[in-house]
């Protein structure tokens, strides 16, 4: 029986294979697999695992049921031990988890048999890391649920199954060559399994998971572990959180700096100042006194000991504010600025610059000059 439960489910994986080579050769307008036909493909393989799981159950115990006289010694070791049921295996491999929890689901979980019998077939059918997940529970009643527990926690993780779904597809490598049937086949197989199981999970905003997929995969570690440190176990992150995530991550950065560029060109200058840069300067004194230096009390020395214009003989003010000196030829401003102790470059009364020569550092004063040289 179990047999041809197989042989029919061969059937109709090839059949789907098929419909669908056939569906891409004539072109149609039409989807396939719809929503619909993904649905029925799902509940087909659930009730052939069921089914199987039924008929190991049903041969166990029709193997408890003979008469111990007709057992011989060798026969009768497995007996005091478990029934034998066709248990898939699981060692961690994220992808064989759905198959293993419905198999296990269907043929020991649900059914009839002690809870010690059921750790022992669970303890069996987990291998490698997957086994040291329960490793710490001793085979007890009491530890069973705990065990089992830990299991799903540990696996039982719809976001891994979709990001390891996807990543089925994104690491499928490209088929080299002329097509063949077998290698056509086996793009098949490989995508549209991994399609329909990602379908299975029934995700609300399937294209922003797939973004988020798509994109979270270029961030920095750290900052990809500090966002899923803040999603839930079975949520399924978009990417208009992801981008809202990044953006608070750079404002974040940007105000704990030490300097923030967005602030740096409107800071005023000396501001924040250190205070040590603000003391003056220390005079140096000697006892040495140079002769050639001019006396302090020169008034030459500082023009803004000026009492009146060089021009007008008024108040100090900038020449080229006064109209007697804007009145004046090029002759006569050179013998009005001959002695004069302001600046003959900018024509300021505050500061001096006597050391420039006047034609060359003056081009307020050239235009006249050169009027009258005409």
């Amino acid at each position: 029986m179990q047999g041809n439960m197989d042989i029919h489910m061969r059937k109709y994986e090839d059949l789907w294979a098929q419909l669908g080579k056939l569906h891409d050769l004539n072109k149609k307008s039409s989807e396939f697999p719809t929503e619909d036909d993904k649905k029925q493909r799902g509940k087909v393989r659930s009730d052939y695992y069921t089914i199987n799981g039924k008929i190991e159950i049903i041969k166990s115990d029709h193997s408890e049921r003979q008469d111990p006289a007709n057992v011989t010694l060798t026969e009768m070791r497995p007996a005091k031990n478990l029934p034998k049921l066709n248990l898939p295996t699981f060692d961690g491999q994220l992808l064989q988890w759905p198959k293993f929890r419905d198999s296990f689901l269907s043929m020991v979980h649900t059914e009839k048999l002690s809870v010690i019998e059921k750790f022992q077939y669970l303890r069996a059918c987990l291998k490698g890391p997957a086994l040291s997940v329960i490793s710490a529970f001793k085979v007890e009643e009491a530890n069973y649920a705990l065990a089992w527990q830990a299991v799903l926690d540990t696996y039982d993780n719809q976001r891994m199954l979709a990001s390891a779904y996807l990543d089925q597809l994104l690491n499928f490598k490209p088929l080299q060559g002329r097509a063949t049937p077998e290698a056509l086949n086996k793009f098949l197989s490989s995508v549209s399994d991994n399609v329909a199981a990602f379908n299975l999970l029934n995700i609300r905003e399937e294209s922003q998971f797939i973004l988020f997929h798509l994109t979270i995969r270029c961030l920095d570690h750290h900052t990809r572990e500090l966002f899923e440190m803040k999603q839930t176990k079975d949520s399924f992150p978009t990417f208009t959180a992801l981008t809202k995530f990044v953006r608070e991550r750079a404002m974040a950065l940007q105000l704990a700096g030490t300097s923030n560029p967005m602030l740096e060109g409107s800071r005023p200058s000396g501001s924040f100042s250190n205070p040590r840069t603000s003391r003056p300067p220390k005079i140096k004194t000697s006892l040495i006194t140079n002769k050639s230096s001019p006396p302090k009390n020169n008034q030459q020395s500082n023009p803004s000991n000026v009492s009146s214009c060089v021009a007008c003989k008024g108040e100090p003010h900038h020449l080229l504010n006064c109209s007697v000196f804007n009145e004046t030829s090029g002759q006569e401003r050179r013998n009005l600025l001959k002695n004069w102790a302001g600046c003959i470059n900018c024509l300021s009364h505050k500061h001096q610059n006597a050391t420039m020569h006047l034609y060359t550092q003056a081009p307020l004063m050239l235009p006249a000059m050169q009027q009258d040289a005409i």
